[in-house]
């Protein structure tokens, strides 16, 4: 009876243990998990905050360089009129970009729904700067346009960069072979973890 009540308890101590074991290799898997989970959350804010600053301020520059196209291509007198609209230019470019969340983007993902993004926002651009020109009587419709243009060529240029040197590097490769196209579809953070490691 004594012996079977010991190896009862031992059994149950053994049980105990090789529970706790199991739970401590959970937690610590668990851990693991999180800490990688976390890291990988952490890095992916500070590319988007670097990609924030980087398209933030080219589209500065871009709508500076569409300000002195549109005024070259349309044969305007250059006056002080030009810098304050060229001032209100940029303002305009960062609101109408913002609403469209357009800066809220990974260079790696970049997609036609970018691109559509890009084009409206470039005709709401136009749009405004028509009424502008039309009320004031101080721009053309031509200077406008040519703006408008210029604008959503460059800013597209400098977000699908990226993709376009990923495209020639694949392109122009020695041993095409060695690359094979995949496309992934619906994979959220999950999918730009997949293309990351590849």
């Amino acid at each position: 009876m004594r012996a079977g009540a010991c190896a009862y308890v031992s059994g149950a101590i053994k049980n105990e243990n090789d529970c706790q074991g199991r739970q401590r290799r959970y937690r610590d898997g668990t851990d693991m998990k999180n800490k990688s989970v976390n890291k990988h959350v952490k890095n992916r804010n500070n590319i988007k905050r670097w990609n924030f600053w980087v398209v933030l301020l080219c589209d500065i520059l871009a709508s500076l360089l569409s300000t002195v196209f549109a005024f070259f291509g349309t044969q305007c007198t250059f006056s002080w009129f030009i810098g304050f609209w060229a001032l209100g230019n940029i303002v305009l470019v960062i609101v109408v970009f913002a609403i469209f969340r357009l800066y809220s983007l990974m260079f790696k993902t970049v997609g036609v729904v970018d691109m559509v993004k890009i084009v409206v926002s470039s005709l709401i651009i136009l749009l405004c700067n028509t009424l502008y020109g039309f009320f004031t009587q101080s721009i053309r419709f031509s200077t406008a346009l040519v703006y408008a243009l210029s604008l959503g060529v460059l800013c597209g240029f400098v977000r699908y960069f990226e993709r376009f040197t990923t495209a020639a590097r694949y392109y122009f490769a020695m041993d095409k072979k060695t690359f094979t196209r995949v496309m992934i579809v619906g994979g959220g953070d999950a999918g730009h973890s997949i293309i990351k490691e590849m």
